[in-house]
Order: structure tokens, then C-alpha cells, then sequence
């Protein structure tokens, strides 16, 4: 009974032994995939600001195009590719960003473990806000932070909070109390 005791612990730590190695192989298979797929995302965010400066050049002011990625296929990396565009996008400062899965209609030809993305830009009013933050009078901003407000999306002073939790400025807060509503 003993002997079949230590053959059984001899038997588990030998499997644990085998399964550490399968996990340190899968974590290096999975750290090398982060790595690649950190590398697409910088090489998309350079091809789309190239092609923001071509269509903003052009009279244009948003860009949108379809980009295609292999599959993040370890599990830690689910979700990364579109995760990394989406942050680096919105730290250029665009006013509007979606990276969102295209659509069929989007994709003419997909291979067996791709992904594909509908990513859009926008730059509209980008250099009007920055202008119209400083151009409410003294007198109307009494409290609180320049910001766009929620429900007219103008640029103002954010004064309130609503119960709905929106951040509004003070004229808009006054309406929705004066009809006693919510967002």
C-alpha cells in the first residue's frame, strides 16, 4: 500500500513537471503573439494617420477603412489587436473613434483565422472646440470644468451632475429640471 502511495506521488509530480512545461511553452507562444500583434497595431495606426493626412489634405474630415489582423488565438491576447487600435487612436485626439467588427458586407474575402475591423476617425470641429473653449464669456462660466455638454454637445462649463449621473452645463440642467425629466 505504501509503494503504490509513492508510485502515485512519483506519477503526479512527473505530470506536474510536464504540465509546467506545456504552460511555460504556452505563455511563450502567447507573449510572442502579443508582441506581433503589437507590431500590427503600430503599423495600422501609422497607415491610417497616413491616410488621415491625404484625406484631410482633400477637404475631408473623417477616414474609415477596413483592417484585417490574424486572429489573436491564445487566450490572454483575445481582443487585443481591436483593444490597442482603439487606444491609440483616441490618444491622436480624434473627436470620434470605432473600431468595431466589420460586417459582412465589409469583407470580401476572409481567410480561415482572420479578423477583420471597420475602423473610423473623425477630426470635425476638432480645431473649432479648441477655439470655442475659450470663447464663452467670463460672465457665463461661473463654476467648474470646459467641457462638451452631454445632451447639446456644445462646449461649456460643466456645472451639474444630473441624476441620470451626464455631466451637463448649467442651461441644460435648468431645462431638464424645469420639465422634470431625465436623460
Amino acid at each position: 500500500r505504501n509503494s503504490l502511495h509513492l508510485l502515485r506521488a512519483a506519477a503526479m509530480t512527473f505530470a506536474q513537471s510536464l504540465a509546467r512545461k506545456a504552460d511555460d511553452f504556452e505563455k511563450k507562444l502567447e507573449a510572442q503573439e502579443a508582441l506581433e500583434i503589437q507590431a500590427w497595431a503600430a503599423e495600422m495606426l501609422d497607415r491610417i494617420k497616413e491616410r488621415c493626412i491625404r484625406a484631410s489634405a482633400q477637404g475631408h474630415y473623417d477616414y474609415s477603412c477596413v483592417t484585417t489582423v490574424c486572429e489573436e488565438a491564445r487566450k490572454g491576447n483575445r481582443g487585443l489587436a481591436k483593444k490597442l487600435l482603439d487606444q491609440h487612436l483616441r490618444g491622436l485626439g480624434f473627436n470620434r473613434v470605432s473600431v468595431a467588427a466589420a460586417s459582412p458586407a465589409d469583407i470580401s474575402h476572409l481567410r480561415p483565422g482572420e479578423v477583420c475591423f471597420r475602423t473610423e476617425v473623425s477630426w470635425k470641429l476638432v480645431s473649432r472646440i479648441a477655439i470655442s473653449t475659450t470663447a464663452e464669456p467670463a460672465a457665463k462660466r461661473l463654476k467648474g470644468y470646459l467641457g462638451r455638454c452631454q445632451l447639446c454637445e456644445e462646449n461649456r462649463s460643466m456645472i451639474a451632475l444630473a441624476p441620470c449621473g451626464h455631466v451637463l452645463c448649467g442651461e441644460c440642467r435648468q431645462k431638464q429640471a424645469r420639465r422634470d425629466q431625465e436623460c
